[in-house]
């Protein structure tokens, strides 16, 4: 009898867990589709009814997810920016709480700084400057917890690229490695996966890197030996991201390098312009514009 009873509590278990991924799923496809409203009320409803605390996590970090995006897409659409920063508070306020239901799930971490940048940046210089390094440790966070999450390196280049050196962190340097490491990574997993198109932003970025560091052939070369060195001796993955340029042998100089990179996206990009989603749509408008710039 005892065994029966375990049997049917294991058989529960499992249907239990197999219907939160399903409803998991369910708004994954709504933030795909940017159903954002919808998205929003459906993962409310789903958390009214999670009773673990992983489960309310995994609903909370999507929910702050999808206020991001709403954000995103009202500053983008209609430029009123006290309603996206409203929008960006409610996503922080549901990360800060995905964090306090499960400080192991580094996606809480991620869309907490994915919205306190969106905060600062509307805020002006001076509170973005102040709540870098409080992202960038929530994005090493993220590292800890998920090496292989793409977006916190993605992330974190732009980081190392736009805050200053000096007193702050930032480091150009280490903003290309980033950048060619989110590119390598993110190749190697829509190998193994089905991703529905391909985030071109990645290029971008690792485009901008190499433009703002500006070195030439030269001096690319000489430091790479440097660089080598430093990969060679990494011992976590995020130090080997932030050397991973070691792997790269340069033939250009970076900002020549950034032109062919941003050509090859436009190119890719441009004769689709009728089939491609909001943010193909968005990669094309940028590469065009910094094809435009850097010519």
């Amino acid at each position: 009898m005892k065994r029966n009873t375990v049997l049917i509590v294991l058989f529960l278990s499992m249907l239990a867990s197999v219907y939160a991924q399903e409803k998991l799923a369910v708004l994954d496809n709504l933030f795909s589709d940017y159903k954002i409203d919808e998205g929003i009320k459906q993962a409310n409803q789903d958390l009214s009814s999670a009773s673990r605390s992983k489960e309310k996590a995994e609903i909370l970090w999507r929910i702050a997810r999808f206020y991001n995006q709403a954000g995103f897409l009202e500053e983008q659409g209609s430029g009123d920016e006290d309603k996206a920063l409203s929008l960006y508070e409610s996503g922080l306020e549901a990360a800060d709480k995905a964090i306090a239901a499960d400080p192991g799930n580094g996606l809480g971490y991620f869309w907490r700084a994915g919205n306190v940048g969106r905060i600062a940046t509307i805020n002006g210089i001076m509170d973005s400057l102040s709540k870098a390094k409080p992202m960038r440790d929530d994005l090493l966070k993220v590292v800890e917890l998920d090496p292989d999450f793409v977006d916190s390196y993605f992330v974190l280049g732009q980081m190392y690229e736009q805050v200053p050196g000096g007193l702050m962190f930032g480091d150009k340097v280490w903003a290309v490695s980033y950048g060619y490491y989110t590119l390598a990574l993110y190749k190697e997993q829509i190998q193994k996966q089905d991703v529905g198109f391909f985030r071109y932003d990645y290029n971008i970025q690792l485009a901008r890197h190499l433009y703002a560091r500006g070195w030439s052939l030269k001096k690319r070369l000489k430091e790479w030996e440097d660089i080598k060195s430093d990969y060679n001796k990494a011992s976590s993955p995020n130090e080997k991201a932030r050397a991973y340029e070691a792997q790269v042998k340069p033939t250009m100089d970076d900002k020549e390098e950034a032109l062919t990179i941003i050509s090859d996206v436009f190119n890719k990009l441009e004769g689709q312009q009728s089939s491609l989603n909001i943010d193909q749509q968005a990669y094309a408008k940028e590469a065009r514009m910094l094809l435009k710039e850097w010519s």
